[in-house]
This record gives structure tokens, sequence and C-alpha cells, in this order.
């Protein structure tokens, strides 16, 4: 039984973006190991507080993130 957990800031992503990332990473799991395991493959998506999260030291901030995903999009 697989277990796959992803973890992300709160409120980067909707509910059906998280639906999305557990329905794709379960095709990949059986893709990888066979239709047959699908029943098996368990997906946790869990959200981390905006701030709870750092990299190199700073913190990463749900604003931030979404600020920069605007400007991607212009």
């Amino acid at each position: 039984m697989p277990i796959v957990t992803i973890k992300v800031l709160e409120g980067v992503f909707d509910r059906g973006q998280q639906e999305a990332m557990i329905d794709a990473v379960t095709d990949a799991m059986c893709k990888v190991g066979g239709e047959g395991m699908r029943p098996a493959v368990h997906v946790l998506v869990e959200e981390v507080a905006s701030g709870n999260w750092g990299i190199g030291g700073k913190k990463l901030r749900t604003e931030e993130i979404l600020e920069r995903r605007a400007k991607r999009k212009t």
C-alpha cells in the first residue's frame, strides 16, 4: 500500500487543483505498479500554514506565492 504525501502552502491550490493532484499521482503510481494497485494507493494533500515553510531560512508566505503566480500569467 503506497502512501504519497504532498505538502503545499495553504491557500495556494484550490480544492479542485488538490483533487487533480490526487488523481494525477494515483495514475502515476498505477502506471508504474500496475492498475491492480489503484485501490491501495493513498494520496494525502497537506496544507502548511503560511510562514511555516522555509527554504534557506526564508519563510514562504501564501501572499508572496500568489503574487509570483500572478506575475507569471501576465
